[in-house]
């Protein structure tokens, strides 16, 4: 909380690194199972993202993933669903700026089996082909 209190002060509420900062601390919320405090988090991450939205599609699809699940959490499953396919959506942006065919095939696979960690690893280029088809 005091991390993210002086991010804000020092780089103001819209910058990315807040947005990184509520996106963590709603992890440990989630972690500790406090989902209706991480909700809130999470929703002004994500909208921090889509305002400052580059080419780097790593935070909104990791915040877009753990907010649905929250959202599951908290009994709000219709709520989760137009999450979940903004982030398959945001993988196949991702993947016209110039993924080669077979990570292609190896992210619509993980992407259909809701292997998000994955995803986002590939997406990072810290996950090998050897490791998205094993």
């Amino acid at each position: 909380e005091e991390a993210l209190r002086i991010c804000r002060q020092q780089l103001g509420d819209d910058h990315p690194s807040v947005a990184t900062s509520l996106n963590n601390l709603a992890g440990l919320y989630s972690d500790q199972g406090k989902y209706g405090a991480a909700e809130p988090l999470y929703e002004e991450a994500l909208r921090i993202c889509r305002q400052q939205q580059g080419d780097d599609f790593s935070l909104p699809l990791s915040i877009l993933r753990f907010l649905g699940s929250v959202y599951e959490k908290n009994s709000k499953v219709c709520s989760a669903e137009p999450l979940y396919e903004e982030a398959q959506w945001l993988v196949r942006e991702q993947m016209n700026l110039g993924l080669a065919g077979i990570q292609i095939s190896l992210l619509h696979r993980a992407c259909a089996c809701g292997q998000w960690d994955l995803v986002e690893a590939m997406l990072q280029g810290k996950a090998s082909v050897n490791e998205a088809d094993g």
